[in-house]
This record gives C-alpha cells, sequence and structure tokens, in this order.
C-alpha cells in the first residue's frame, strides 16, 4: 500500500509542475513501483486518465 501511495504523489507532483502527461507517467509507476504487467497498466492508465477528466469536466461545464 506504501508503494502505490508513493506512487500517486509522484504523479500528483509531477502533474503539480508539469500541468499535463499524466497518462505517460503513470504508466511507468505502474510497471516499475507496482510491478503490474505493461498491457494491464496502459488499460489502469486510460481508466484512471479518463475518470479524472470526467470528473474535471462537471465543474467546467458548470461554469459555462
Amino acid at each position: 500500500m506504501a508503494v502505490i501511495l508513493v506512487g500517486a504523489l509522484i504523479i500528483g507532483l509531477t502533474l503539480g509542475l508539469l500541468g499535463s502527461g499524466g497518462a505517460a507517467i503513470t504508466v511507468p509507476v505502474l510497471v516499475s513501483l507496482v510491478r503490474h504487467h505493461a498491457t494491464q497498466s496502459i488499460a489502469e492508465s486510460l481508466a484512471i486518465v479518463g475518470l479524472i477528466s470526467i470528473a474535471a469536466a462537471f465543474p467546467y461545464a458548470k461554469s459555462n
């Protein structure tokens, strides 16, 4: 569990500094830290980034 939290922290800090590239950062973290297979990591990354994008779209849609 600690490894997953460290990975999430790395991804969050990197996204905060760079502003984009979530999938490009998530896949290597899932492969190297969590030890998931590359194919599984790509699918998980797409799901993670997709859900975050959908969640972020709602406040944006309400503001317009």
